[in-house]
């Protein structure tokens, strides 16, 4: 195993994993990624109307300024994880703009990790289905290890959860 990525949203469930890799992974001879995967700033295009007076288009907002300073903020929560963590002072921060799940499994391709880590949220069946499971989807579509960190038990919020 010479690439370990691990995806990190700065949620509790991404914390996990990120302890998870700590301890349980032999990431001191190895490459390692910790990504984040942020979201664009963005703008609202328009809003109401006749049909849906209650929905509000959005778009991405093309400000370097704003960006810039996402990625700044991200970079320094990624580095404060690594070092409250204990990862290797080694480990390489990366920030990506997008969908958390597309994102994390191109990252996984283009870097040719040998292992994933990501966390799990836990949630139920219903909230999978409504929202979504990046997890899940990192698991279907990354054709590579992937280990997924489910959430504590107080944090579980359907015993039947499966990413």
């Amino acid at each position: 195993m010479d690439l370990i990525l691990i995806a990190d949203d700065h949620s509790e469930a991404s914390r996990r994993a990120v302890q998870w890799a700590a301890e349980h992974l032999p990431l001191e001879d190895r490459r390692v990624v910790l990504l984040n995967v942020a979201v664009p700033p963005s703008a609202p295009l328009a809003s109401g109307g006749l049909v849906a007076p209650d929905v509000m288009v959005v778009s991405p907002v093309d400000d370097p300024e704003a960006t810039d300073e996402i990625r700044d903020e991200a970079l320094k929560a990624l580095a404060e994880t690594r070092d409250a963590v204990g990862l290797p002072a080694h480990t390489e921060l990366k920030v990506v703009w997008g969908d958390p799940a597309t994102e994390i499994v191109i990252a996984g391709n283009e870097l040719d990790a040998d292992l994933v880590v990501i966390g799990s949220r836990g949630r139920g069946f219903f909230g999978r289905m409504l929202l979504g499971s990046v997890s899940g989807h990192v698991v279907h579509h990354a054709h590579r290890a992937v280990v997924v960190v489910p959430p504590h038990e107080s944090d579980a919020g359907d015993p039947a959860d499966a990413p």
